[in-house]
């Protein structure tokens, strides 16, 4: 009987997948426009003025081959209803970061992921946004 149930274990094992963790963004955020840089004083003076829109909603996550600001970005595969990236072929020894990316401005978060990750996916909601980010 214990062969029995350590065959059957070691039958599962490849099928059994522990999730190193889930992520999402945060759904909106707010900026506060308090100074602009002139990049050409040779202009007439410019008065600085903000748009009433201070929030700016989610646009999706973006993954990278290092910094985001390096531009390197992962495309993912699509597989269904599911965005994948094979980080053990598309990512170098920079490692893998991931991006919030939000709609109407430059301003995302940023963070590292930990290492050794082997795959990310994020499922598409019915809305065809992204749900949360689950690397393993």
């Amino acid at each position: 009987m214990k062969k029995v149930l350590i065959g059957l274990l070691s039958l599962m094992a490849p099928f059994a997948t522990a999730t190193a963790f889930e992520l999402s963004c945060p759904e909106s955020i707010a900026l506060d426009h308090q100074s602009v840089k002139l990049l050409s004083p040779d202009r007439p003076p410019w008065q600085f003025k903000v748009h009433e829109q201070s929030q700016y909603w989610s646009e999706g996550m973006h993954l990278f081959d290092g910094r985001p600001e390096e531009l390197m970005e992962l495309k993912p595969e699509q597989h269904g209803d599911k965005q994948v990236w094979d980080l053990q072929t598309l990512v170098s020894a920079n490692g893998a970061w991931v991006a919030c990316q939000y709609a109407g401005t430059p301003a995302r978060y940023v963070q590292k992921l930990p290492e050794p990750l082997q795959q990310c996916s994020v499922s598409l909601g019915k809305d065809g946004r992204q749900q949360a980010l689950i690397c393993q």
